[in-house]
C-alpha cells in the first residue's frame, strides 16, 4: 500500500512537470489562447487588455514566462497565463518588433519592423539592441531549434528561412506551398517539430525544416483569426506546498490502512 501511494504521488508530480502547452495570441479578438497541436483548435485564456495594441510575436523563457511584442506600441509585455492579461515590461526603443524567440543561452531575439534588423531584447527593461541587418522586409515568425539554428518565415514570399542573427545572412530553405497563406508565427515543440500559424487561413501547420513544405493540422476555430504569435511552453508546475499536502494526505491514508489491518 505504501509503495503504491508513493508511486501515485511521483506519477502525479511527473505528469504535471512534463505537460507541454502551445500558447498563441489572436489579434482579431485580442486574446491569449492555447492551441491543441494535434487538431489546431484554439481555446481562449482571456483578453490581453486594451493597453496593448497588435501583438507581433510571443516567446516562452526557460522559467515558463510568456513574453510578447506589442508591435504598434513598441513594448515588451509579459502575460499572465491564467487570465491572459498582459503587463508592459518596457519600451523597445525601436520602431517595433515582429517575431520573438529565445536561444539556448536565454537571450531573447526579435526582428525590427521597418528597419529590418535582428535585435536582442532585455527581458527586465524591454530595451532592444540592434545586432545585424537582414536584407528582407517581411520576416515575421522566429524559432530556434535545439542546435540554435534560427528559422524564420518570409510571409510575403511564402518561404521558410534560416538566419544568422549575428551577421544577418539568410538562406531560403523552400516554399510553404500554400497559395494565399501568410505563416507569420513559428515554434518548435519538445520533439523538435516546427509549427507555424497562418494569419490568412487561420490554420496551424507543421513545417518540414529540410524543404519548407507546410502541412495543415487544422483550423483555430470560427471565433479566432489573425494568430500572429505562437510559442510552446510547459504547463504550471504545482507549488511545493501542494505536493506536500498531497504527501501528507497519502501518509495519513497509509497510517489509517495499517491501523485497520492490525485491528482486523
Amino acid at each position: 500500500m505504501r509503495r503504491f501511494a508513493i508511486a501515485c504521488l511521483l506519477l502525479f508530480a511527473a505528469s504535471e512537470c512534463s505537460a507541454e502547452v502551445l500558447y498563441g495570441v489572436d489579434n482579431a479578438t485580442n486574446q491569449l489562447i492555447t492551441i491543441n497541436k494535434a487538431t489546431g483548435e484554439g481555446t481562449p485564456v482571456g483578453p490581453i487588455g486594451s493597453d496593448v495594441m497588435r501583438m507581433g510575436g510571443i516567446a516562452v523563457s526557460s522559467n515558463g514566462t510568456v513574453f510578447g511584442s506589442a508591435d504598434l506600441d513598441a513594448n515588451l509585455v509579459r502575460f499572465n497565463t491564467s487570465t491572459g492579461d498582459a503587463t508592459v515590461v518596457g519600451a523597445f526603443g525601436l520602431v517595433g518588433v515582429r517575431g520573438l524567440a529565445f536561444d539556448s543561452s536565454g537571450t531573447l531575439w526579435g526582428f525590427e519592423d521597418g528597419a529590418n534588423d535582428m535585435v536582442t531584447i532585455n527581458t527586465t527593461t524591454g530595451a532592444g539592441t540592434r545586432i545585424s541587418r537582414v536584407n528582407l522586409t517581411s520576416v515575421s515568425g522566429l524559432a530556434f531549434d535545439s542546435s540554435d539554428t534560427l528559422y524564420a518565415s518570409d510571409f510575403t514570399n511564402g518561404n521558410l528561412l534560416t538566419i544568422n542573427p549575428t551577421t544577418g545572412a539568410h538562406t531560403v530553405i523552400g516554399a510553404f506551398g500554400h497559395a494565399n497563406s501568410q505563416i507569420q508565427a513559428l515554434s518548435f515543440d519538445e520533439n523538435g517539430v516546427l509549427y507555424g500559424a497562418d494569419t490568412q487561413t487561420d490554420q496551424l501547420y507543421t513545417i518540414n525544416t529540410s524543404t519548407g513544405a507546410a502541412t495543415s493540422v487544422g483550423s483555430f476555430g470560427v471565433d479566432l483569426g489573425a494568430v500572429r504569435g505562437i510559442a510552446f511552453g510547459v504547463a504550471a508546475i504545482p507549488e511545493p506546498s501542494h505536493i506536500a499536502l498531497i504527501a501528507f494526505g497519502l501518509t495519513g491514508a497509509i497510517v489509517q490502512y495499517r491501523r485497520r489491518q492490525r485491528s482486523a
